[in-house]
């Protein structure tokens, strides 16, 4: 079959003439008139439309029209379904029955310019590799956007424990277009602009005993209901999730639906805290189980250092001790502590040792101990899984000396610590 072809038009006298008259027209809200409409004007910005000379007249007589073209405006204000519609014509415009838009460019090529809906579309469907998946023990949004007879692919890859949840559904969906019902992804009817509060099973259904139109989790070869929150259940390791519609295969498929997709990592990651007490003093405070607090001070440049001839209390004796405590923001599970420290050791009336204990709920134990010893640059370390841990407490010995006289000799300085757990760390 042969194509329709314009016939050549004349050449008008003037091929550059001002332009000084201005003319309104009245148009229906019909698309097909309006595509009819700049179809026939586009063609008069060509000049392949005109005859030919040698003088090339028909370039110029095309550039008038694109002059003309590009001053339409429509009225103001504009009729509701009106507005929003392209005014810029200074480059040809070409709308297809679907109402997808091109531009031709200056080479003759054509690029489509994508409309509101169009742009909407791909901000609200399938993530791409841009799309970060959620670190352990956190929690991502994901725009979620499904086609009736698609599939929408998770951005992430879930494990047995994993959770996701769709929420703020919105749209409509078919598999019986144009005519026959449609589905809220409630899988309730959809009529009139509502929910209708009816549902249908079809058997051949992906979940046959669910309703029809509703979105479904594909794991690992089994479908869930995504309606609700869903837990990855066990055995599933690193597996990619699609997420479609509970549709029999086949269909005349029609609509979209559209949400936000909460994909949590409950996988435990881990945390470690570092600290070089000569530098700040880090999340510790002074110890007050039996004293004042005031046993121990921060020195900058060297670390926490005892107050030398400190009492207790009870005021029986005198102490040169490292006495201090890290109180976490929340109970952590703890899998390594390591502490950094120098000691000078003197009188010890009590029998002194280092200990690194644990602070879980109202009580807690020894994790680590050394028997006191002069030393620098000394390591006391623990090394398990423990969890709930609230803090610690580190107490380091110089010296202690019954009565009230202070001790001689002895200090104590804590330089460092290094903590490590699993998931979310104490600050």
């Amino acid at each position: 079959m042969s194509q329709y072809q314009p016939s050549v038009l004349p050449l008008p006298d003037d091929p550059t003439p001002p332009l000084a008259v201005c003319v309104q027209l009245t148009m229906p809200a019909d698309s097909e008139y309006w595509e009819e409409f700049y179809g026939q004007l586009l063609w008069l910005t060509h000049w392949i439309a005109y005859e030919r000379d040698d003088a090339h007249t028909g370039r110029q007589v095309a550039a008038t029209w694109r002059r003309i073209i590009s001053t339409i405006r429509f009225c103001s204000p504009p009729p509701a379904n009106l507005a929003g519609l392209i005014e810029d014509f200074t480059m040809p415009i070409r709308v297809d029955c679907d109402c997808n838009v091109f531009v031709t460019c200056c080479d003759g090529t054509e690029k489509q310019i994508l409309t509101a809906d169009q742009v909407q579309k791909f901000v609200n469907s399938q993530p791409g590799p841009g799309s970060t998946p959620p670190a352990p023990g956190e929690c991502k949004h994901f725009d979620f956007g499904l086609n009736s007879g698609g599939s929408y692919l998770v951005g992430a890859l879930v494990s047995a424990g994993d959770t996701l949840t769709l929420s703020a559904l919105d749209g409509a969906t078919t598999d019986v277009a144009p005519l026959g019902r449609w589905n809220c992804p409630s899988g309730e009817l959809y009529f009139g602009g509502t929910c209708q509060g009816l549902t249908q099973t079809d058997p051949g259904a992906p979940a046959p005993a669910l309703p029809i139109g509703i979105p479904l989790y594909l794991i690992s070869g089994v479908y869930y209901d995504a309606r609700a929150l869903v837990t990855v259940p066990g055995g599933v390791l690193n597996v990619p999730v699609a997420v479609v519609c509970n549709y029999n295969a086949g269909g005349a498929f029609e609509g979209r639906m559209s949400g936000d997709l909460l994909v949590c990592n409950n996988q435990a990651g881990t945390w470690s805290l570092s600290e070089n007490l000569a530098v700040n003093s880090g999340h510790i405070t002074p110890s007050v189980a039996g004293f004042d607090g005031g046993q121990t001070v921060w020195v900058p440049g060297s670390g926490w250092t005892d107050a030398a001839c400190h009492s207790n209390l009870a005021n029986t004796a005198r102490y040169n001790i490292c006495y201090i405590d890290i109180l976490f923001d929340h109970p952590v599970t703890l899998t390594h502590a390591d502490i950094l420290y120098d000691t000078v050791v003197g009188v010890l009336s009590d029998g002194g040792g280092d200990t690194l204990n644990s602070i879980i709920g109202g009580g807690g134990g020894a994790l680590a101990t050394a028997a006191s010893a002069t030393g620098s640059g000394k390591v006391l370390s623990w090394d398990g899984t423990l969890a709930a841990v609230n803090g610690l407490t580190i107490l380091l010995y110089g010296s202690d000396l019954t009565g009230t006289s202070c001790p001689p000799t002895g200090g104590a300085v804590l330089r460092a610590l290094n903590l490590r757990g699993i998931g979310v760390g104490p600050f």
